[in-house]
């Protein structure tokens, strides 16, 4: 999330107009449940196919909804907007612990293969 307070910071010191806005406070939109199939993420902040709809109704048309709840960041909001998001994140397992423990479980099992320095890009074999 470090990205997002230089970004903000970056945008705001230029002077360009431009904004930088942020959703991810918002529950409505970014708690996907975790135990669906998928899933490669332990924090329950992602957005499902029904809030993409949303945003892209956002972005295209500029039909911004009260269900979005967009808040413009700036230097003196981000460390809040921020504090905000981790407190979600945060509370996302000890909310959903069945769903967390199942996504656990999983990442014990998954089996990861490791990528060698000198193989070929997939189709060039």
């Amino acid at each position: 999330m470090v990205w997002q307070r230089r970004v903000t910071k970056k945008v705001n010191a230029s002077g360009s107009g431009f904004r930088v806005t942020g959703i991810e406070h918002n529950p409505g939109i970014t708690l996907e449940p975790i135990g669906i199939e998928n899933s490669f993420y332990t924090d329950g902040m992602h957005f499902s196919p029904e809030a993409g709809k949303i945003i892209m109704e956002c972005i295209t048309v500029g039909d911004c909804s009260d269900q979005l709840d967009v808040r413009v960041l700036t230097p003196g909001n981000i460390d809040s907007y921020l504090r905000d998001v981790s407190r979600l994140m945060n509370a996302y397992p000890v909310k959903n612990p069945q769903d967390f423990a199942a996504l656990q479980k999983w990442l014990r099992n998954v089996q990861l293969i490791p990528v060698s320095k000198t193989a070929e890009p997939p189709g060039n074999q």
